[in-house]
């Protein structure tokens, strides 16, 4: 009779601690009571897996144009059907319409990053969840700050546009096991691709293709990132003072100086030509190592080039100069041309002055002497 007793009162609170248990543990202790992560979850072992990508946001954080890479920070979703992980909410009397679990507790797809170099997770991979839905859509996600490659065209630097892919598939399975398919893009989710002070997003884009190669046919989804460069920084830093710097050399060349002084205007020249080296070598700093010249430093190396004339030019003066005031050797014909073509000019331009100043009333009446017409004097 006792026994009995202890039997009933063991009996109630066994149901007791079941009424008390939560719908949601007993939903995952029936989902997960046989279930096996590592085997695509599908009745129908011919039917394929249709996986979701979306992305949800991304942030251009730095291009480095001299290694061809890209760094951003990166966050997707990837939503499937898992026919193993579905219940019925009215079953278990309060409805619950979904439950989030560890992803390392559920099958996921493989989906990797074509030209992928490094990648970071923003939260370990421990502690991520995925959400089940009754129906079993599970949907997950992955946050990273990631470095992939991106070839660069430099030819229009820092007017250039740059487009970047990225390439998603999966590495195992193929068309047949795992499909990949984009969400629609809407211009809220474009509005979540967001670029830094130095790049602009111009657009982003989705395609979709399957690709072959020996061993089977792939599913792969291909999302294109237009870049475009903002050159204010090379404007205000490198080409204005770039062409400041020439134009004072030109104008150093060919400024008059005394016999004392005329070194300073080969000074000038060389002085600007370390400056223009300067900025090239900054120039250089930020290029890919290609065949090809950027426009900034075509624009570069064609002030080099004419500041470098005119500092030659400064130092053939220069030489010259020295030579005939401290040798006593007379100069070249034509510097000897060029005076005496430069006297005669001047005597026609005092004369002409002069003319000009004569009183009127003595144009009037002709009372001008002409015998003192003026004439060259002769070199």
């Amino acid at each position: 009779m006792v026994s009995l007793y202890v039997f009933v009162l063991f009996s109630t609170y066994l149901n007791s601690l079941a009424s008390l248990s939560s719908p949601a543990r007993a939903i995952f202790q029936e989902i997960f009571q046989d279930y096996e992560k590592n085997i695509r979850p599908v009745m129908n072992d011919s039917q394929s897996t249709v996986v979701t990508f979306r992305i949800r946001y991304i942030y251009i954080r730095t291009v480095n144009s001299a290694e061809e890479s890209i760094n951003l920070e990166f966050d997707y979703e990837m939503t499937w059907t898992d026919e193993f992980l579905s219940w019925h909410p009215s079953d278990f009397g309060d409805p619950v319409a979904s439950l989030a679990v560890l992803q390392n507790l559920i099958w996921q797809p493989d989906i990797t990053l074509d030209g992928l170099l490094s990648t970071s997770p923003l939260i370990p991979y421990d502690k991520l969840r995925a959400r089940i839905d009754y129906d079993g859509r599970v949907s997950v996600s992955d946050p990273q700050v990631l470095t992939m490659s991106c070839v660069m065209k430099i030819d229009l630097f820092p007017f250039d546009v740059q487009t970047c892919t990225m390439g998603f598939g999966s590495w195992v399975y193929d068309s047949s096991e795992v499909k990949l398919q984009a969400s629609n893009l809407s211009a809220a989710d474009l509005g979540k691709v967001v670029g830094n002070k130095d790049w602009t997003v111009v657009s982003f884009e989705s395609v979709h293709t399957d690709f072959v190669d020996a061993v089977g046919s792939y599913s792969a989804l291909y999302f294109t990132l237009i870049l475009k460069r903002n050159p204010a920084y090379y404007i205000s830093v490198i080409i204005i003072p770039t062409f400041i710097t020439t134009t004072l050399c030109l104008l150093g060349t060919f400024a008059p100086s005394s016999d004392v002084h005329r070194e300073e205007k080969a000074e000038l020249g060389l002085t600007t030509l370390l400056s223009l080296a300067i900025i090239l070598s900054m120039v250089a700093e930020d290029m890919p190592k290609s065949t090809t010249l950027p426009l900034l430093g075509y624009f570069v190396m064609i002030e080099l080039l004419i500041c470098s004339t005119a500092t030659l030019i400064s130092i053939i003066m220069t030489f010259f100069h020295q030579r005939i005031v401290n040798g006593g050797i007379p100069p070249p014909k034509l510097c000897r041309r060029s005076r005496s073509n430069g006297q005669k000019r001047v005597h026609a331009s005092k004369c002409i002055v002069s003319y000009n100043a004569r009183p009127k009333r003595a144009q009037a009446y002709g009372k001008m002497n002409n015998s003192t017409s003026c004439t060259p004097s002769a070199a």
